[in-house]
């Protein structure tokens, strides 16, 4: 019977959906944002809420769901109806929880329709001036002459930063000590103040300091060129293909009609890389994308199943 209801309710929505695409949207849009109002995420979903509602016709709403490591806001979307009248803003944290707490109370690849990746901010490793290196080479010499004695500060267990740093040191067989810390504010002030060797954040967040010439880059953990500054090494000088980036996306109910997905993704394209916010994303250290839904779902697939993998080898555990 559950199955005979399933078939029954994908075939009503095939039927449904070319009336949906028409007549969408013909009231106000929820965009949930996984984060408390005012932060960076929060102030970046409203700016693309806003443009998008103008495009669309209709309010684009922003709703704050903070909470459990964006789980909160993911699970009120995968609950919600499949209209089309729900959108949710993810981070990394999307495909990284399906590995780090096995007890989601949505399934990560059947509740949720991926609509577009954003964008990524790339991720750096920064050292304080006088460590004994200068690249990803460098680092990993360094850390196999003096195996765990090399310190590195990241956002916490679990974050994307401490896991790109886990994914390096399976890769190249080193090992460093993971300081995890409550967000980038005490690490990078240990860094400067010679407590840590290293600490790896978004390029937004360490740019200050690299162009004082306070820190400097080790290496950027994904292949997309870093805004203002292309000329730095990369992880992937030292581990072939090696990609790892601060990512933003969209995300809907599962079962959203994928005509809707489509007309929403191709509205963000043009925003995103639109002569009005590509420059200030680029600004904020991040590099637009707007990728289609099917390509967003294909990259969401193979994150989760990295980091799975990643996170099982390592024997890395998340407090709920």
């Amino acid at each position: 019977m559950p199955k005979r209801r399933a078939l029954l309710g994908a075939f009503g929505a095939m039927l449904a959906a070319p009336r949906l695409a028409r007549a969408w949207p013909d009231r106000p849009i929820r965009w949930v944002v996984p984060f408390t109002a005012g932060g960076p995420t929060d102030v970046f979903g409203r700016m693309l809420a806003e443009r998008l509602g103008a495009r669309l016709g209709q309010p684009v709403v922003v709703e704050n769901r903070p909470g459990a490591g964006t789980v909160v806001a993911n699970t009120a979307v995968a609950r919600a109806a499949p209209d089309g009248y729900t959108l949710c803003q993810t981070i990394s944290a999307f495909t990284l929880n399906p590995a780090l707490r096995p007890n989601l109370p949505y399934d990560t690849l059947r509740d949720i329709a991926p609509v577009s990746q954003l964008a990524i901010s790339p991720i750096v490793l920064v050292a304080r001036r006088e460590f004994p290196a200068t690249d990803i080479a460098g680092l990993v010499a360094v850390a196999r002459a003096r195996p765990e004695g090399l310190s590195y500060g990241t956002a916490g267990v679990g974050t994307l930063s401490h896991l790109a740093l886990v994914l390096l040191m399976q890769q190249a067989g080193i090992r460093m000590t993971h300081v995890p810390y409550n967000g980038f504010a005490q690490a990078s002030l240990d860094l400067l103040q010679g407590r840590l060797d290293m600490v790896i954040d978004i390029w937004g967040g360490m740019r200050t300091h690299v162009q004082s010439g306070a820190l400097k880059v080790l290496g950027v953990a994904g292949l997309a060129p870093v805004p203002g500054a292309p000329g730095l090494p990369k992880f992937a000088d030292v581990q072939q293909g090696f990609d790892v980036a601060s990512s933003f996306g969209l995300i809907a109910p599962g079962g959203t009609p994928g005509a809707l997905l489509a007309r929403v993704a191709a509205e963000l394209k043009a925003i995103l890389h639109g002569p009005e916010m590509a420059p200030r994303l680029l600004d904020f250290g991040m590099v637009p994308v707007g990728s289609n839904p099917d390509e967003y779902a294909g990259w969401v697939a193979a994150d989760v199943a990295r980091w799975r993998k990643v996170v099982q080898d390592a024997g890395i555990r998340v407090e709920e």
